[in-house]
């Protein structure tokens, strides 16, 4: 979600993003449409504080060392 100032003084969703790769460091851009204002922000990865159970045995089977696919999977 990406949030950018509407036309008072508080904030809208962006209806439209986009991912800029063409710079040293991605960036996200957003915008109401055409004509309006374009907002930008670092895109940057943020960690997931919850804790996630370790996998089965049967998940570990799926994710085999240098394997490129499964056929368990179709």
């Amino acid at each position: 979600m990406f949030l950018i100032p509407d036309e008072g003084t508080r904030q809208e969703v962006a209806p439209f993003i986009q991912v800029d790769g063409d710079m040293d460091y991605p960036e996200l851009l957003a915008t109401r449409g055409q004509n309006c204002n374009v907002h930008t922000q670092a895109l940057q990865a943020k960690p997931n504080p919850y804790p996630h159970p370790n996998f089965t045995r049967k998940e570990e089977f799926f994710f085999q060392d240098h394997k490129s696919f499964t056929p368990l999977v179709n």
